[in-house]
């Protein structure tokens, strides 16, 4: 008997890191080297601000990154601001998509999804729980 709930198809990749001066985060290494992701690259990801690991995320934003020195990339000041994220805090990371160009189409290679005007208009989004979890159902469905 076929499920009628979609199922969720795990992201590429799920990981911590811990926030560095400058408001910036480094992709592990290992991360880096399995998905080829190197400097000038971008990454749509989630962002989960979670205060502890059994507790639901405060915050969920989609977003897009580009990809520094080392894998250091900089979560924008208005994030920063409305969770009040702090040097040394952990966030959790999901891995979407890489995109291995110097422009990012969102519309186009393989992912095509709804994108709320927010993200379009300042590059990403808050999500709530149902929103993350339709996008991550979305993507799944595509792949």
């Amino acid at each position: 008997m076929p499920d009628s709930e979609p199922k969720i198809i795990e992201p590429l990749a799920k990981f911590h890191v811990r926030v560095l001066s400058k408001n910036r985060i480094t992709f592990p290494k290992e991360t880096r080297d399995f998905y080829r992701i190197s400097e000038f690259d971008y990454v749509l990801i989630i962002l989960r601000i979670r205060e502890a690991p059994e507790v639901a995320p405060k915050g969920r934003v989609l977003l897009v990154l580009r990809i520094g020195t080392n894998g250091v990339a900089s979560i924008p000041k208005d994030i920063i601001s409305k969770f009040n994220i702090q040097k040394g805090d952990i966030l959790e990371i999901i891995l979407l998509k890489v995109i291995h160009s110097p422009k990012i189409k969102i519309n186009e290679g393989g992912l095509s999804i709804t994108i709320p005007s927010e993200f379009k208009k300042r590059g990403y989004t808050v999500l709530d729980e149902r929103t993350e979890t339709q996008l991550l159902q979305e993507i799944s469905y595509r792949f």
